[in-house]
């Protein structure tokens, strides 16, 4: 910002106020976000009770969503959306300068926990030490360049009221325009990588495991949501090229703003979408779409978090696809039933769980026994589009 252009951004054109379209989009998008999340914790915290460290990233997220939603709102009310020359009222403009600003740092952290939360959703899906590695990796990037980021904000200029001063009258040592746009466009293109690499990255590590297709496809719909919070990304870097080019700062912001809250809040709709299988089940219970779903868990029958146990009577023998889930997730991985029959003994393990799908991790003592196994497919339900617990 230089003290030569504040104040006369927007000569010449209309007084036009965008306000109204900044809010209306940012409160849609906010509150479907909202929504999503207290949805998802429902499932987790009331339906399965089995709340993960992907839950309190991505409820840290919505909290810093709700807060630059706050601070968007009383932004309009200081003059987000018009052009400068016409705001007038100098401490006024201040003041909407100041909202301005300080909403920036919310928006960069808020977006960086949604993805954190889902590379920790992704490793709840694989056993495989690459990819887990990999989604560790990544974390750590993001937590580089957005700290970088944030650290670039907070110190561009000397004294920092400068970028909130309408009077013209500060004077301050700052970084180059250059080269902060240049941090910014470094920070959006390290953003629409990780949302890409997190939107695509199911594909590889889903793809050989044997789950339903219909499930595998609906899983990967589901985060290829994320493919949209990448548009976003990249229609926020567009506008972010002319920001402040006259002056024109609440004015300038107003398509950043939306496309920001488009990028944030549309992940963590996508973040929490996945979760709650459960709840259409409960809520479709008894219909053609949700068949066979969330039943009431005090049936002897069914495990604590409502599911069908599939145990056979029989001396010997067992199903896999039944009993209470090792971690409570119920993520059901498996179309089939399988019924498997030893020499002795009888086992009971739960196919709801995705970690039961996959080779065991944990080092122990394990006991072989042969079993004769026979594979029955069942049809799964209409409402396995989501993950109880991821």
């Amino acid at each position: 910002m230089s003290t030569d252009t504040v104040g006369i951004g927007g000569f010449g054109e209309p007084d036009i106020n965008y306000g109204p379209r900044l809010l209306t989009a940012t409160l849609v998008l906010t509150v479907a976000a909202f929504l999503s999340v207290t949805a998802r914790m429902w499932v987790r915290k009331i339906m399965i009770k089995s709340v993960g460290w992907d839950d309190y990233f991505i409820c840290g997220a919505t909290l810093l969503s709700l807060i630059s939603e706050a601070l968007t709102i009383a932004d309009v009310s200081y003059g987000a959306g018009r052009h400068a020359t016409y705001l007038t009222d100098v401490p006024k403009h201040s003041y909407g300068l100041y909202l301005n600003f300080i909403s920036q740092p919310f928006f960069l952290v808020a977006v960086v926990l949604v993805k954190v939360s889902i590379g920790l959703f992704l490793l709840r899906l694989t056993p495989s030490q690459f990819f887990h590695r990999f989604i560790w990796g990544m974390i750590g990037f993001m937590a580089m360049y957005t700290s970088v980021a944030l650290i670039t904000i907070l110190t561009q200029c000397r004294p920092m009221n400068f970028l909130w001063d309408a009077t013209g009258t500060v004077k301050a040592d700052c970084f180059s325009p250059l080269g902060l746009r240049a941090c910014a466009y470094f920070n959006a293109t390290c953003g629409i990588f990780a949302d890409f690499v997190f939107a695509l990255l199911p594909i590889p590590m889903l793809w050989n495991v044997k789950i339903n297709m219909r499930v595998k496809m609906a899983l990967f719909c589901i985060l290829g949501l994320g493919l949209f919070a990448t548009a976003a990304c990249i229609v926020k870097v567009v506008y972010l090229s002319s920001y402040g080019s006259h002056g024109d700062f609440l004015w300038d912001s107003v398509n950043i703003t939306i496309w920001t809250s488009c990028e944030l809040n549309v992940g963590i709709f996508a973040a929490s979408i996945a979760t709650l299988k459960p709840l259409f089940r409960a809520t479709f219970a008894g219909t053609t779409f949700g068949s066979g779903g969330y039943i009431n868990s005090k049936d002897k029958s069914q495990d604590k978090n409502g599911f069908v146990k599939h145990i056979s009577n029989s001396r010997g023998t067992s199903k896999i696809g039944g009993g209470t889930p090792s971690k409570d997730d119920g993520f059901e991985m498996y179309g089939s039933v399988i019924t498997a029959s030893g020499k002795r003994g009888r086992i009971d393990i739960d196919n709801e769980s995705e970690e039961s799908i996959l080779p065991l991790q944990n080092p122990g003592i394990m006991k072989t026994t042969q079993v004769n196994v026979s594979v029955n497919e069942t049809r799964m339900n209409r409402g396995d589009y989501g993950d109880e617990k991821v």
